[in-house]
């Protein structure tokens, strides 16, 4: 398998590090209207228009991010149905670079990996595609993978096994912990390995913090219950 996350194959990819999860509102039907809104509008070779109303930070409006220092790139959207992407990438226009018009250009944007590579291992990796049963849920589980991590575990320790398919545990833990992140305001993607571990104590279903006993046992009574 390929050893980005990014585009593992599936049906499934993301899009966390141009900033769709830096929304304040990151349900899956906010996050899907933004996507929706970037590609089809979305020119190859020019910067896009990013229009009346859609959640970035050049509207000046502080309230519709969770960190307004970051950016959310409108070169994003959809590759193909429910495939999230960079719109700009040489791969998807035959060889030919659009993201150097992007903030963080070409160079950066090739080259970047974000936490997820560091702390899951090719098993994780597997196991996380295999669960996964939408680009949603699978991104959640590349944002924050120390929860993902946990609900494994936790999988393993109620089940005594990790079952992939459609309706299995992981991916229902996974939604139900993307509604906790989209009840929090605080940034839950973060580009550096050390950002991401320092601030996942505070929301992290692996944090020592007894702030996240309450979702823990409501996930653990729903895997059980599956």
């Amino acid at each position: 398998m390929s050893s980005s996350l990014c585009q593992p194959g599936k049906n499934l990819g993301c899009s966390a590090c141009c900033g769709i999860f830096n929304l304040q509102d990151i349900s899956r039907e906010n996050c899907d209207r933004v996507l929706k809104y970037f590609t089809g509008n979305y020119v190859h070779g020019s910067c896009p228009d990013t229009g009346d109303g859609v959640a970035v930070p050049c509207t000046g409006n502080e309230t519709v991010v969770r960190d307004f220092t970051s950016h959310i790139c409108p070169f994003q959207g959809y590759l193909s149905s429910g495939k999230p992407g960079c719109l700009a990438h040489p791969l998807v226009h035959h060889g030919d670079e659009g993201r150097h018009l992007s903030l963080f250009g070409s160079k950066i944007c090739g080259e970047f990996l974000c936490p997820a590579h560091s702390i899951l291992d090719t098993h994780m990796r597997q196991m996380l595609i295999d669960c996964a049963d939408d680009w949603y849920v699978y991104s959640v589980g590349i944002i924050d993978p120390l929860s993902f991590t946990w609900i494994v575990e936790e999988c393993r320790s109620l089940h005594g096994q990790v079952r992939g398919g459609k309706r299995n545990p992981v991916a229902g833990a996974l939604e139900i912990h993307a509604a906790y992140l989209n009840s929090r305001s605080i940034p839950v993607f973060h580009y550096g390995l050390s950002e991401y571990t320092a601030a996942a104590v505070d929301f992290s279903l692996a944090s020592p913090k007894e702030h996240m006993d309450e979702e823990r046992n409501v996930i653990k009574s729903f895997i059980s219950g599956v």
